[in-house]
C-alpha cells in the first residue's frame, strides 16, 4: 500500500520497490528485507542482498523452504522461548530438498534445490548475553557456523532509540572482548529519530518512520562507526581503545 490510505495498490508497491531497490544497488550498496509471505520474494529477490525470516515465521514449513532456495543469506528471527526451533529452521533450509512451488511462468512445478548453508540466527539482546549462548551452542551441537545477529529494534525489545544503541554497543563490547559469535546487529533507523502516527487528514514529517521507533542518521552512523572498530580489534588490526578514567 504505498501511498498508505487504505487503497492496496499492490501493484503500484511493487513497481515502486522494485525501483527502490534498483536506486539503491546502483550505489553499490546491499539490501536486506523481512520475507512475511512466500509470494512477495518471487517479485524482489533478484535485488535483495540479505533476508531474515520472523519469530513467528521459523517453524512455518513454507518459509523454511524459501530459505531453502533463497540466493542470500537468511536470518530466522528467535525468542527466549524459540531459540531450538529458530536452530532447527537454520539446519533444515541447510540441507537439499525438493518441493512443490509455483514456476516463474505461474503454474505448479517440482522445485529441486542444494539447500542454503549462509542461514543463522537473530537474537534479542539480554544484557549478560544468555540467549546469544544459547543459541550459538545450539547451532554448534547440530554441525552449523555459531553465528548470530542481534536484535537491537523494538522487535528485539528496544523501545526507544536510546536502547537501541545501548543495546548496539553492548554487542560491540563483546565483539571487542573476542566474541566470534556475533556477525552483525539490527537496527532501526531512519533519517529522523523516533517515530509517528498516520493520522488522516495529517501531514507527515519527511524521514520519520511510521512503522517502529528509530535512531536518527547520526545515531546509526556512531553506532556504525563503534561496530566497525570492535571488528578490527577482533581481527587484530588495532589495538582496543582505552576505557576513560573515572573523575
Amino acid at each position: 500500500d504505498p501511498t498508505m490510505n487504505g487503497s492496496v495498490s499492490v501493484n503500484a508497491g511493487f513497481r515502486a520497490a522494485r525501483q527502490l531497490l534498483l536506486d539503491i544497488g546502483s550505489l553499490g550498496l546491499p539490501t536486506s528485507t523481512e520475507y512475511v509471505d512466500t509470494i512477495t520474494p518471487q517479485f524482489v529477490a533478484d535485488l535483495v542482498s540479505h533476508a531474515l525470516v520472523g519469530a513467528r515465521q521459523a517453524c512455518s514449513r513454507a518459509h523454511r523452504e524459501l530459505a531453502f532456495g533463497l540466493s542470500t543469506p537468511v536470518g530466522f528471527q528467535s525468542t527466549s522461548s524459540t531459540v531450538l526451533a529458530a536452530a532447527d529452521a537454520v539446519r533444515a533450509s541447510s540441507a537439499a530438498h525438493a518441493f512443490l512451488s509455483v514456476s516463474k511462468q505461474g503454474v505448479a512445478g517440482i522445485c529441486q534445490t542444494t539447500g542454503n548453508r549462509d542461514g543463522y540466527m537473530v537474537v534479542p539482546p539480554p544484557a549478560d548475553a544468555q540467549i546469544e549462548q544459547q543459541a550459538s551452542d545450539a547451532l554448534e551441537s547440530m554441525g552449523l557456523p555459531s553465528r548470530v545477529l542481534v536484535d537491537c529494534t523494538s522487535l528485539g525489545g528496544c523501545q526507544t532509540p536510546a536502547q537501541m544503541a545501548g543495546a548496539a554497543a553492548a554487542a560491540a563490547a563483546r565483539v571487542t572482548g573476542g566474541s566470534n559469535r556475533v556477525c552483525g546487529v539490527l537496527l532501526g533507523s531512519f533519517l529522523l529519530e523516533g517515530r509517528q502516527e498516520l493520522t488522516p487528514g495529517k501531514a507527515l514529517v519527511r524521514g520519520m518512520s511510521v512503522a517502529e521507533p528509530c535512531m536518527d542518521w547520526s545515531a546509526t552512523e556512531a553506532a556504525i562507526e563503534e561496530l566497525a572498530t570492535a571488528v578490527r580489534v577482533r581481527r587484530g588490526e588495532m589495538p582496543p581503545p582505552k576505557k576513560a578514567r573515572a573523575a
